[in-house]
């Protein structure tokens, strides 16, 4: 996926790149992933199965240097890209709670 056009970023939001740990809650059961960059309005993670493009999860993504508790949203996968190691996947948020 090309992030840019015409050598300006696509995106809205600036992301930051974030190591940490996130919790995706399916159907099949829950899953650990990890943060790759977060902004305001989404994430990226990498995990251990892909994810249907299009498709809601509930999002428990822990903050790293926050000791409270992690923040819950619910998200829609945008890319789902298979890597050496697993998938790359984008989400962008569409509100706190369950989907």
């Amino acid at each position: 996926m090309d992030r840019y056009q015409n050598g300006i970023e696509r995106r809205e939001q600036v992301r930051l790149p974030v190591r940490g740990r996130a919790t995706v809650k399916t159907r099949k059961g829950d899953f650990s992933a990890e943060t790759v960059d977060i902004s305001a309005a989404g994430v990226c993670l990498t995990l251990p199965q892909a994810l249907e493009v299009g498709s809601l999860y509930s999002l428990e993504l822990e903050v790293p240097g926050n000791a409270g508790p992690g923040r819950s949203v619910v998200a829609r996968v945008c890319f789902c890209l298979k890597q050496s190691h697993g998938f790359r996947v984008g989400l962008n948020c569409v509100t706190g709670g369950s989907p």
